[in-house]
């Protein structure tokens, strides 16, 4: 795969995990089967998953592996205290079974559990070389109550503040404006490589861009579909060592 394939799965997988990061909690709508889509065990004190995915489109086939740490329940970030800091790495391993040290990127987000149960998101720091960070305020904090809508409906919800770049070539604050549309389509039954599950189907657009098509289990994306046919599908996954 090339190296600007790689940069593009990570670029969208950066933007899902952080959007992700706010859209758990239970359900409350009364359906059982829409309860195992979502779970705050993720941001437990010391919790970590790791999930791997094989991701192909028509010419080759990739493994990414998404490892989550939570850092600290009591983090500050932007002078907000008491936050959760969830930290996630992701790296690329070739078909071959190359794994190139430059395609692994690391970010941590902010967040604050409502007594909705739906994480409140304040911002995130990306990990770059050399020392690199960017550093991505929201104001006002932002939430991704999907997990509120019933089969069928939809909501649209934005993500405004700033990025500001420190280390060798700083720049910044820049302000940044993104819409978001997601559409729960229902709970569907998936066959993936890590076996059987009944999961929630969202059909997400950001900025008016075609629809991407995401399956939650447990907090936990574990299929996307996007636009241009390419694919990504659990093939294991773990929280605290556990098989989710």
């Amino acid at each position: 795969m090339s190296k600007g394939r790689r940069g593009l799965i990570q670029f969208f997988s950066l933007i899902t995990v952080l959007s992700l990061s706010a859209c758990g909690g239970g359900d409350e709508s009364g359906s059982g089967e829409k309860n195992l889509c979502f779970d705050n065990g993720i941001y437990a004190a010391n919790a970590v998953t790791k999930v791997e995915y094989i991701e192909s489109d028509r010419l080759s086939s990739d493994t990414r592996t998404e490892t989550g740490v939570v850092l600290s329940t009591n983090a500050s970030f932007n002078s907000v205290e008491g936050l959760i800091e969830r930290q996630i790495s992701i790296g690329i391993t070739s078909q071959t079974g190359e794994t190139n040290p430059f395609t692994t990127t690391y970010s941590s987000s902010y967040m604050k559990i409502q007594d909705s149960g739906v994480p409140l998101q304040y911002g995130s720091v990306a990990f770059g070389r050399a020392g690199t960070q960017r550093i991505r305020v929201y104001t006002p904090a932002y939430e991704d109550a999907r997990r509120n809508l019933t089969p069928g409906e939809e909501l649209t919800f934005s993500m405004v503040g700033t990025d500001t770049i420190t280390g060798f070539m700083p720049s910044g604050p820049t302000p940044f404006s993104q819409t978001t549309r997601v559409k729960f389509v229902g709970v569907e039954s998936l066959r993936l490589p890590s076996g059987d599950y009944q999961a929630c189907r969202y059909d997400v657009s950001v900025n008016g861009s075609s629809v991407t098509k995401e399956w939650l289990y447990r907090g936990l994306v574990i299929r996307t579909e996007y636009p241009s046919g390419f694919i990504s599908e659990m093939k294991s996954g773990t929280l605290n060592k556990r098989p989710i």
